[in-house]
Parts: structure tokens; C-alpha cells; sequence
């Protein structure tokens, strides 16, 4: 019986793989049976159907140091994340309204990295997209939570950047854009949603750092027209808006040292031939410091001034009242 229960033992080791901790976070109830490892075999902690508990989850985890779940269940902790989701953006205006865009903000990036891993997925990206209208339509409408909405999400950690950042700079642009009283609540919202999906292309990425091989450096910099062609014809986003997505990145290769390479100057090229706008200024500059006064793996974050010195340089020259603006806001919200 010992061999066989040692046999059995590694096989569930091959049947398991290691859950995120966000997720597990998120969850309410426990869709499935989740494992720990004691010492010398895996062992269930949490039963399926059990009442999600963040004290609970977080005591496991430092005693086992990593949970698992069965490869299979995978799909059912996905389901239950984002029925989740779908319900708090229904019912933001329910309650306390800042402490609901806080978790509506937490499985909105949750269900990014879903995305990101499964891109083609139409569910997942309808539930996105419909999440963050949704999100988007209420800010409109409670304008007063931006700014600490903004500070909490920018503090918070645990989140990878590349699920991060376009949410970030998308609750950014919308201060801006309201700021700037050039806008109507419509177009704001479809600005927010533009900014919000333009970086899905960045899904092509294998791994954590934009530093990891050239390859990912190369993704990078074709993003924005792979982000275009993974929404093209799938999201109800007006061909205005996918172009802005598709050419959003007019001043980042001078600021973030794109890669100097032959095969993509087609594609850099194609960009410059685009017309970019006061949109799409806005969008790519206010992506641009939000990355810069954010920590990442590889870099320390920089300071609101410095980041708008290296803004200056590519910007002032083309659109100095879109400078003037991002200057007088970003002072105003991170002071």
C-alpha cells in the first residue's frame, strides 16, 4: 500500500500546478479543491465549496509557501473570477462605491492577465470590455474618485505591469481629459476604453521583464499594430479609435530607447506617416510617465520631474498645450 500511495502521490504532483495568489484573492467561493505542499506529498487545504477567506488563504501561504490547484480546474477558478467580475460592475453604484472600484479595479486586472493568456478568447475579452465601460461610465459620473481611485491603484502591489499599467494610465487620462474641458463624457469614455486595450499585443510577451532577449524587446515594438489586429472587428470600437491604437506609441522609441533595429524600421516608418492627433498624444504621453514614476524589475521609477524633462524633449516642440496640460495635472494629482 505504501508503494502505491508513493505512486499516487507523484502523479498528483504532475496533475498540479501552482495558482496565482491574486487570484485566489479574488475569489469568493472556492470553485475547486486547492493543495499545499507539507513536507514530502501535497495535501488539500481548501475544499471546493468552501467560503473564500483572505486571512485564511494568506495563513496558507505562509505556511506552504505555494498553493496548487489541479490543471483541470484551472478553467473553473477563470469562470468563477469572472462572474465575479460581471457582478460588481453591474452593481457598482450599490454600497460603498469606492471600496466596489476597488475590487471591480483588482478583477479587472485579474482578467487582464486572463486575456492576455488567452487573447483570442472572445469571452474573455467581451466581459473585459463590458467590465471596463462599465468602469468607465461611472467614474464619468463620480468624477470625484479619480484621484484617490488612482493613488490606491498605483500603490497597490502584487499585480505584474504589463496587466497594470494600460488600467493606470487609463484612469489617468481620464483626469486629463476632463482637465482639459476639450472633451465630451463620450468621447472620454471611448478614450479611456482606446487606452485601456491598446497594449494587448503586449500578450506575445513570454515573461517578466521587456529585458528578458531581444525577441520580447521586438514585441514590444510592434505592439500597437498587434494590438490593433487582436481587436480589429471583435470589440464595438470605432476604426478612429483602433487607428489611435495602432499608432500609439509616436514618442516612446525616443524616451524608451526602442529597438534600434532594421527589420522593424518598416513598421516605425508606417507610424510616422500616421497623422497624430491631440488623442493620441495624450494617450501615448500619459502611458509614458505613468511607466516612468512606477517601479519595475528592472528599473527604479523616476520622479514626476524628471519623467516630464524626458517628456519635454520629444513633446513640447509638437504639442506644447498637451504639455502645458499633463504638467498642470500631473502636478495637481501626485502632490
Amino acid at each position: 500500500m505504501e508503494s502505491l500511495s508513493t505512486i499516487e502521490r507523484n502523479f498528483l504532483g504532475l496533475q498540479l500546478t501552482e495558482v496565482n495568489l491574486r487570484e485566489l484573492l479574488s475569489l469568493q467561493q472556492i470553485p475547486c479543491s486547492i493543495y499545499g505542499w507539507s513536507g514530502d506529498h501535497f495535501e488539500v487545504v481548501i475544499y471546493y465549496g468552501d467560503q473564500a477567506d483572505n486571512r485564511v488563504m494568506l495563513g496558507l501561504i505562509k505556511k506552504h509557501g505555494r498553493l496548487f490547484v489541479l490543471r483541470e480546474d484551472l478553467p473553473a477558478i477563470t469562470k468563477e473570477l469572472q462572474n465575479n467580475l460581471l457582478h460588481i460592475s453591474r452593481s457598482v453604484s450599490q454600497g460603498d462605491p469606492e471600496k466596489k472600484i476597488k475590487r471591480h479595479l483588482n478583477l479587472l486586472t485579474v482578467n487582464m492577465h486572463h486575456l492576455y493568456r488567452a487573447d483570442l478568447d472572445d469571452h474573455t475579452l467581451r466581459i473585459q470590455f463590458q467590465s471596463a465601460r462599465n468602469l468607465a461610465q461611472f467614474l464619468l459620473d463620480k468624477p470625484k474618485l479619480l484621484k484617490p481611485i488612482f493613488h490606491h491603484y498605483r500603490q497597490q502591489m502584487g499585480h505584474h505591469y504589463l496587466y497594470s499599467q494600460p488600467i493606470l494610465s487609463s484612469l489617468a487620462l481620464m483626469g486629463v481629459l476632463r482637465e482639459s474641458r476639450q472633451f465630451t463624457d463620450k468621447e472620454i469614455e471611448n478614450l479611456f476604453i482606446t487606452s485601456f486595450f491598446k497594449d494587448v499585443g503586449m500578450s506575445l510577451i513570454s515573461g517578466h521583464s521587456l529585458q528578458d532577449n531581444h525577441y520580447q524587446q521586438n514585441i514590444f515594438s510592434d505592439h500597437p499594430a498587434n494590438s490593433h489586429d487582436i481587436l480589429k472587428d471583435r470589440v464595438p470600437l470605432a476604426g478612429t479609435f483602433l487607428s489611435i491604437i495602432k499608432n500609439h506609441h509616436p514618442f516612446a522609441p525616443a524616451i524608451l530607447h526602442d529597438v534600434n533595429d532594421p527589420n522593424h524600421q518598416e513598421s516605425r516608418d508606417d507610424q510616422q506617416q500616421f497623422i497624430v492627433g491631440s488623442e493620441t498624444a495624450l494617450i501615448s504621453a500619459v502611458d509614458i510617465i505613468c511607466a516612468m514614476i512606477s517601479e519595475r524589475p528592472y528599473r527604479n521609477q523616476l520622479t514626476l520631474l524628471d519623467a516630464l524633462e524626458e517628456l519635454k524633449k520629444v513633446m513640447q516642440g509638437r504639442f506644447p498645450a498637451e504639455f502645458r496640460l499633463l504638467v498642470s495635472y500631473f502636478q495637481k494629482i501626485l502632490k
